[in-house]
């Protein structure tokens, strides 16, 4: 019998964990949590003949993060690893003869401070402790569940109709498409506005963060010439956002904020270090 309250409790301050982390750098996403039932734990367990020695059930409680930027991805899955204990991972391989979506799936050990409150509600000793996590992209996760309980589930039903599958893999052709695509339009949108002189266009589609203001103070925007523009268009973004998030940085992400620690990391313009307050430079060093 499995306690779903007690459970979720855990799930939720795992989901609390994640949500801060990618919050803190202001990415675009969405999570996902679910602890499964008494009935499919059973269903599973004895479906995948799960044995308590060497094959154990992995994802009582499941996550997904949905990435709305494909480029996200990448930077999630090495921050995600650095946070808990990994136990093992499967990861689709890229094969430019088909469509199908593509997966990333990471088993990690419970959280030594949810560990114990898991063991104690657990007697089923095929059950691990441990939790599952899934990366998708924002379309690729409409595509997959779609896939999962139209066609995984019932593959059969499938057989005699091949030219419809193939269809259905045209969908997904067309999703993938889809998110690159936008990606190009904001990259093309990022180089207009360093074309026309629009710094706070500039800023916000080159680096596509939430942000807690969108403007940047007086002194700021009149410091950011017309190098420091060009500079900052040649910046590669996931290295930026990679290095904010392992350095570990606790600011609240304004405009002016993150154009402060792209000088500090990349340009080094010594009238933006001359604004930088002392507590903002605490957490550069």
């Amino acid at each position: 019998m499995i306690d779903e309250k007690r459970f979720e409790r855990i799930c939720k301050g795992i989901n609390e964990k994640i949500c801060d982390e990618l919050d803190r750098v202001g990415l675009f996403y969405r999570t996902f949590c679910r602890v499964k039932t008494t009935k499919s734990v059973a269903h599973k367990i004895l479906g995948k003949g799960y044995d308590g020695n060497t094959t154990f059930l992995r994802d009582l409680i499941g996550f997904r993060i949905v990435l709305y930027f494909p480029d996200d991805v990448e930077i999630v899955y090495d921050q995600i690893k650095k946070m808990f204990e990994v136990v093992e991972e499967t990861r689709d391989s890229y094969d430019d003869t088909k469509f199908a979506p593509t997966r990333i799936n990471i088993v990690f050990r419970i959280p030594l401070e949810h560990l114990k409150e898991f063991n104690d509600h657990i007697s089923e000793p095929r059950i691990d402790s441990t939790f599952e996590m899934q990366l998708r992209t924002i379309m690729s996760e409409g595509w997959h569940e779609v896939e999962h309980d139209m066609r995984y589930k019932c593959k059969s039903d499938w057989d005699t109709h091949k030219d419809m599958s193939r269809l259905f893999n045209g969908i997904l052709a067309s999703l993938e498409t889809s998110e690159w695509g936008i990606l190009k339009v904001l990259e093309e949108v990022s180089y207009r506005h360093y074309k026309d002189g629009n710094i706070e266009g500039l800023i916000r589609s080159k680096f596509r963060l939430r942000l807690v203001t969108n403007s940047l103070s007086k002194n700021i925007k009149e410091a950011m010439d017309l190098e420091f523009q060009r500079a900052t268009i040649k910046i590669l973004r996931s290295e930026l956002v990679s290095s904010f998030i392992d350095e570990g940085i606790l600011l609240p992400l304004s405009m002016d904020n993150l154009v402060l620690y792209i000088n500090h990391k990349t340009i080094k313009r010594q009238s933006l270090y001359d604004m930088t307050p002392e507590l903002i430079l605490k957490q550069f060093q």
